[in-house]
């Protein structure tokens, strides 16, 4: 944030001309006394505790190195290791929370001097201009700072309720996409029965079961060499699978239409769609499951798989490294309606899909407008406008 114009009276001042930027103090991890009180820093916030300080008082962090640039703030002494520098003694005419919070506007990132090892050098940070309001009156400016630090502190509380809200809202929109499944798909077979025949997923070629392989970390690329290759569930989305790997040694494929269950690690039981545009190589942590396209729906598999998420994870748990077998897959009840009604249920879900989607889109818009709004605030609390 760049401020260009300042109310009468005001001044910018360095950091240099008014206060002095210290080194941290390494601390390493096996010399910590984790009892203790007192917060240790690093670059990106609190990393321990211990039971002295170095600082004397209230304290702005400062990332020097890994999390360039990150400001923190601790009311009370603390203890901010080597890849910070710190400021921990003010002059009578500076309050901490209003430098504090100035700082974390600045955007200090942008004074990172490298390119492969972030880091910034404190004479970078000594030329930081700070807006003081009436310098040569240092009862009004302390005045002034600690009305501002307090009408910001005030509306960053209204931010961050309507954050809870929107967390909330988000959740429920989620829910409303699991109460479809469960409308669909209840937990119990007996109601599934009911109306559908039921059948084991890999028996009388309902579908085939096929588990994915190995490749070794050093036979896979992030350029585009080979074919595409997806290792587990990191690489999948909403549907399909994000394609950002690629080898040139494959040894299994799914092909399009293929539903593909996460079946190895703490991702046991997601679920996608392989990719629809050509085959695919996959890797260990997942099985293809290929439907008899004249029995079962690719669309509905996939939505019935993924109202069993807890299913599968209850599987993964009783396994001494969470899995699924490939037994286990092929034993599994799947209901098996007419494909009419498939394709009634999947056409049902796939609208309720899009509502949610629309719906997390316009969380999504108004959460980046929550982080615009929180700069907004700063830029007019440091023009003097608040």
């Amino acid at each position: 944030m760049e401020i260009q114009d300042l109310p009468e009276g005001w001044q910018f001042v360095s950091l240099g001309q008014i206060l002095d930027i210290q080194y941290g103090k390494g601390l390493p991890k096996r010399l910590r006394e984790e009892s203790g009180s007192i917060a240790v820093y690093g670059s990106n916030g609190v990393v321990g505790q211990h039971t002295a300080a170095i600082t004397k008082g209230p304290t702005i962090i400062i990332g020097r190195k890994g999390s360039v640039g990150e400001v923190h703030f601790c009311p009370v002494p603390c203890w901010p290791i080597d890849t910070t520098f710190y400021i921990d003694q003010f002059p009578d005419g500076l309050d901490p929370q209003y430098l504090n919070l100035f700082l974390k506007s600045q955007h200090l990132q942008r004074l990172n001097i490298h390119a492969a090892i972030p880091g910034i050098r404190r004479d970078d940070l000594y030329r930081v201009g700070v807006p003081l309001p009436y310098p040569d009156d240092p009862i009004r400016s302390l005045e002034t700072q600690r009305r501002i630090v307090a009408r910001i502190e005030a509306l960053f509380a209204e931010l961050t309720e309507a954050r809870r809200l929107h967390g909330a809202i988000r959740q429920d929109i989620e829910a409303v996409m699991e109460a479809a499944l469960g409308e669909v798909f209840p937990p119990s077979f007996e109601q599934l029965a009911k109306r559908w025949s039921i059948r084991e997923l890999g028996k009388d070629g309902l579908c085939i079961i096929i588990p994915g392989q190995h490749i070794l970390s050093s036979d896979y690329f992030e350029t585009p060499i080979g074919v595409p290759y997806i290792t587990g569930p990191a690489d999948f989305g909403a549907k399909y699978p994000l394609i950002s790997k690629w080898t040139q040694v494959p040894k299994v494929f799914c092909s399009p239409g293929d539903v593909l269950l996460t079946v190895k690690g703490a991702g046991v039981g997601k679920v996608n769609c392989a990719p629809s545009e050509a085959e695919v190589c996959i890797g260990r942590q997942i099985m293809a499951i290929r439907p008899d396209p004249s029995r079962i729906h690719t669309d509905f598999l996939y939505y019935f798989l993924r109202s069993r998420f807890e299913v599968f994870q209850a599987m993964g748990r009783s396994a001494t490294v969470p899995g699924i077998r490939k037994d286990q897959v092929s034993q599994l009840a799947v209901p098996v309606p007419d494909l009419h009604e498939q394709r009634r249920i999947v056409a049902y879900l796939e609208e309720v899909q899009a509502h949610v989607t629309a719906l997390k889109r316009a969380q999504e818009a108004a959460a980046a407008e929550l982080e615009r709004l929180e700069q907004a605030i700063l830029a007019r609390a440091f023009r003097g406008e608040l």
